[in-house]
């Protein structure tokens, strides 16, 4: 099924809901994933101009208290998550090339936190004060993932 208005803008579906405008697909949505296609223009060697921007809600993964926690940016790159307990925070295992951002909360409870499958970790060390924040940024490129931490108090 598809709607088109003008020709070139609709809306489609069959097991996903699609966006276009322009002919060019700016949204699809599935079962398993959202697309997101940006007008974005180039000018000169280094310059990006876009005409609007891009947001989006993070994703609450819960209350993390033992294991290990393994982000995916398959549902998102930005993620909240209260630590709960001791636990390891794993390198994402997802293939390509990307970056995440994780904000970590210390609750009742809250323990060590080690780092798994990182090439490298810097930053900030993590505390179990109840109330602490941090910032974790993980970046993905070229087969190296890179995780800083920034203490938000």
């Amino acid at each position: 099924m598809a709607i088109t208005i003008n020709g070139t803008t609709g809306i489609s579906g069959s097991d996903t809901l699609g966006l276009a405008t322009d002919g060019v697909s700016r949204q699809v949505v599935s079962d398993t994933v959202v697309t997101y296609t940006v007008p974005v223009a180039l000018s000169g060697a280094n310059t990006v101009a876009s005409g609007g921007s891009v947001t989006m809600t993070a994703a609450n993964d819960g209350a993390i208290s033992a294991g290990t926690y393994t982000p995916s940016p398959i549902y998102g790159n930005m993620k909240y998550i209260t630590n709960a307990g001791s636990f390891t925070l794993a390198a994402p295992s997802e293939s390509g090339d990307y970056t995440m951002i994780i904000q970590i909360t210390n609750v009742t409870g809250a323990g060590t936190i080690t780092f798994s499958g990182f090439s490298k970790n810097t930053g900030s060390p993590f505390t179990t004060t109840v109330g602490s924040g941090f910032m974790v940024y993980i970046t993905k490129l070229n087969g190296f993932t890179i995780a800083n931490v920034v203490a938000l108090q």
